[in-house]
């Protein structure tokens, strides 16, 4: 079994190269974009770096 104190060990070097950032949606104003979001952008977060990656690209 692996020791715990290892896994512990291992998720914190994993969430210290993340950076999470958080988006929030006004559910009465902004009804269309929670629509999409959970309707075509149902992988949110590849799918704002793939977005991200696309604007950079045209500078």
């Amino acid at each position: 079994m692996v020791d715990k104190e290892k896994i512990l060990e291992a998720k914190k070097r994993y969430e210290q190269k993340r950076l999470v950032k958080h988006v929030s949606f006004n559910l009465e104003k902004e009804k269309e974009l929670v629509e999409f979001v959970q309707t075509e952008a149902a992988d949110f977060s590849n799918w704002v770096k793939e977005t991200i990656k696309e604007k950079m690209q045209k500078k």
